[in-house]
Order: C-alpha cells, then sequence, then structure tokens
C-alpha cells in the first residue's frame, strides 16, 4: 500500500545522502583515475562482460549494469574507495556476475526492489539473482 511506498521512497532519498558517488558534481566520463586506474564509470552486459555497440542497440537486451566510482579528476583526499554497481532489469528474473572484490572489501546488496523491505546483505559469491522488471543496487563495502 501507500504506506511501502512511502518508507521505500524515504529509504531511496537516504541512501542517496548516504552515499556521495550519488550525488558527484563532476560528470563521470567513463576515465580511468588517476587514484586506481579504474574507470569512473563502467557499463556491463549481465555476464560481466563489457558492453559493445552491439550490445547497446540490441532490441534483445533487457538489462544493463553499471559501476560507478568517484569521478576522474576528483582530487585524491575528496575520492572514495567504494563502489556503487547498479543493476537495471526490463526483462525476465536473470542472474548477473557481481564486479571482483578487491582485498579487504566485499559487495552488499542495499536496494532490491523485487524485495523493497529486505534488509541488506553481502553478496556470498560471484552471481545475484535480479528479479523480473526490477532493480537491483550493491554498495561496496570494506570486510569487518
Amino acid at each position: 500500500g501507500d504506506n511501502g511506498f512511502l518508507a521505500f521512497t524515504r529509504r531511496m532519498i537516504a541512501f542517496r545522502k548516504a552515499h556521495p558517488i550519488l550525488r558527484q558534481k563532476r560528470f563521470m566520463h567513463s576515465r580511468e583515475r588517476a587514484l586506481d586506474g579504474k574507470e569512473d564509470l563502467f557499463w556491463s552486459r549481465p555476464d560481466g562482460g563489457p558492453m559493445t555497440s552491439e550490445d547497446w542497440q540490441s532490441p534483445d537486451l533487457k538489462i544493463v549494469c553499471v559501476e560507478m566510482r568517484t569521478a576522474s579528476g576528483t582530487p585524491a583526499y575528496a575520492a572514495l574507495e567504494s563502489a556503487i554497481f547498479a543493476v537495471f532489469n526490463a526483462g525476465p528474473a536473470t542472474e548477473v556476475a557481481v564486479p571482483d572484490d578487491p582485498e579487504g572489501q566485499h559487495w552488499s546488496i542495499e536496494i532490491d526492489t523485487a524485495h523493497p523491505e529486505a534488509d541488506p546483505k553481502p553478496v556470498a559469491g560471484g552471481t545475484i539473482e535480479v528479479g523480473e522488471a526490477s532493480v537491483v543496487v550493491l554498495v561496496k563495502e570494506k570486510d569487518l
């Protein structure tokens, strides 16, 4: 009902506030960062491979994934180590490859619109199940 939607909307607003990567003033251009040589924005297919021109033009592709970091050109002192990985699925339920965990870090599922009230949980294994017509957002966190 409306109460559930309101609670979810509040959660989304709090999530955006909690993650500066989503509020950057610099535009991300998929350029490598001086900090670690990784691109600030990386689009991929569900199998983890990079999106190609053919993928972008395919009417059959119903799912895209994006990994975001602090924009290239951000001063090192302001750069964040964490990353966000989002999956946008307009098709049927699909298994999606999650980017590799760097040493000492792991991915956590923070948002899953197929299960809007679920608590965050760490990703176990290298893939996640993304429900039909849903969005899943993961955050890279430091191991405790």
